[in-house]
């Protein structure tokens, strides 16, 4: 896929590519966006620090129909550091910077980046999770594939200004996931440590939640410095 010129974007006007459908709420689950209160109650209570998980986040036909824009279109690069092995896709927050045909290869996943991002579902995470309100104007959005032996360490996402993280999974519909293929997000509980005479904290050697992927599942929580922890398990299959 081609990313318009810089010249011309540079003499270009920003301008969000629209989607033909002008409500992009009505692609979630029905009813879910009224329920924030009910969620909210669950994050509260959660542990080992706060987060939610939403099963049939979104209409089910929508993502299919991703899922077969992201295999066919869409190409990724393998990352490897000394925390994660993973193939990742570009930044999907700024499609609009694709030129018209590259776009018009994509229009669920617009649909879906612009369903995410609507602020009928920003403020229902902001309720959610007590975050403040979230402008959007700070976005990133990738997509991860985790084949066998891929993983992430540990680590609180703490990255700039991110105000909440999120996953999305995208497994196969027709296969459901299992727990012993490993790629589960692991939290971890925090103990506090000396150094230098200060308290600080830091990740438990074991986690204490695990949340397997689900096709169709959110996963997420309002980053917390030095209390986020979190990992994905290695893929085993």
């Amino acid at each position: 896929m081609k990313r318009k010129a810089e010249e011309d974007l540079a003499n270009e006007p920003y301008k969000k590519k629209v989607l033909a459908d002008s409500n992009p709420s009505t692609h979630f689950r029905e009813s879910l966006l009224q329920q924030a209160e009910e969620y909210q109650k669950q994050y509260e209570i959660s542990e080992p620090y706060q987060h939610g998980v939403i099963q049939d986040l979104l209409d089910p036909q929508l993502l299919r129909h991703v899922r077969t824009e992201i295999q066919q279109n869409l190409s990724f690069t393998r990352k490897e550091t000394d925390i994660y092995k993973i193939d990742q896709s570009g930044d999907l927050a700024n499609l609009d910077g694709l030129d018209d045909s590259s776009l018009e290869l994509l229009p669920y996943l617009l649909t879906l980046r612009d369903a995410l991002y609507s602020p009928a579902f920003r403020g229902f995470l902001s309720t959610v999770t007590d975050s403040g309100p979230l402008s959007g104007e700070k976005t990133d959005m990738a997509i991860n594939v985790y084949t066998p032996g891929c993983h992430l360490l540990c680590h609180d996402d703490v990255i700039g200004s991110r105000r909440v993280s999120y996953i999305l999974y995208l497994t196969d519909p027709d296969r459901p996931w299992k727990p012993e293929w490993g790629g589960a997000l692991r939290l971890y509980p925090t103990i506090v440590h000396k150094e230098d005479g200060k308290e600080i904290k830091v990740p438990s050697p074991d986690w204490s939640k695990s949340i397997p992927p689900a096709f169709n599942q959110l996963s997420f929580f309002a980053v917390q410095p030095g209390e986020s922890f979190h990992d994905v398990e290695e893929v085993y299959a």
